[in-house]
């Protein structure tokens, strides 16, 4: 006679409501454009290559701490006197700058390569650039505005009356929650089959990996059958992991008996 012994988890499962996802929208809390002068309190915001003036625009961002930044746009609403056939290119500044002292002279530094580069734009319209990798979660931001025409033309400043520079960041929940694992189905605790089936499942979206008398645990899926199996005692545990993967740190344990015992299935909640 063959005895099998499974760990059975009957989890205490309490609702809780994950905190949604946002979308946050951020105005500018400085911004200007710069030539051999400062230009930090105009409604404009310059672009040219003849004569040189760039322009820099700065966020702060704050979000959730159990959230993550999925995406980010900057929105810069042209209204120079027609369309420019190359528009500027957007930059993440890495130097320090302030709206009204930056000038040509002490223009902030910013990374090589452009987060953006939207090419034509329009009269009268926002522009919207993707600069996700810029934005890492929450503090301070900037952005140069850096042109590539002789053709100048501008974006309006955050001293203009509407349509500023404006960033929205989207988000998505940081899961840190392992899942919990419970065996919904297992062979009778004693039985003359070589044969042994296990159901098992998870309280979210997860992988499983099973292990039978305390060997390697390997990807799993349910039901787990194990056939051909040896007269005597075994013990079988599966333990799961999320989509975030988070692994199932309580995971029930396999229940051993002592031999020539009929031991009935063991029903533990997490302590």
């Amino acid at each position: 006679m063959k005895r099998f012994f499974a760990a059975l988890l009957f989890a205490l499962l309490v609702p809780v409501a994950p905190a949604a996802a946002g979308t946050y929208n951020f105005t500018a809390d400085r911004d200007a454009w710069a030539d051999a002068a400062n230009h930090g309190s105009e409604t404009r915001l310059y672009f040219d290559t003849s004569p040189l003036r760039r322009s820099v625009v700065g966020f702060t961002v704050s979000i959730p701490a159990n959230e993550a930044v999925q995406s980010a746009n900057l929105a810069l609403y042209h209204s120079g006197d027609g369309t420019s056939t190359n528009g500027p290119r957007i930059h993440r500044v890495t130097g320090s700058w302030s709206e009204s002292g930056v000038t040509a002279a002490n223009f902030p530094a910013f990374d090589a390569t452009a987060l953006a580069n939207p090419g034509t734009i329009p009269r009268s319209t926002v522009i919207n650039h993707d600069v996700t990798s810029a934005v890492v979660g929450s503090g301070a931001v900037s952005f140069a505005v850096i042109p590539e025409s002789s053709t100048g033309s501008f974006y309006r400043s955050r001293e203009y009356t509407s349509n500023r520079p404006l960033l929205t960041v989207q988000t998505v929940v940081i899961d840190n929650d392992p899942p919990e694992t419970s065996i919904t189905s297992t062979p009778p605790t004693s039985t003359e089959s070589t044969d042994a089936s296990f159901s098992f499942q998870a309280d979210e979206a997860s992988t499983f990996q099973c292990s039978l008398d305390g060997g390697a645990f390997a990807s799993c899926t349910s039901p787990k059958l194990y056939s051909g199996l040896s007269v005597g005692e075994h013990a079988f545990a599966v333990r799961a992991t999320d989509t975030a993967g988070n692994p199932d740190a309580s995971a029930p344990s396999p229940v051993r008996g002592r031999g020539g015992q009929r031991l009935r299935h063991s029903h533990r909640l997490p302590g």
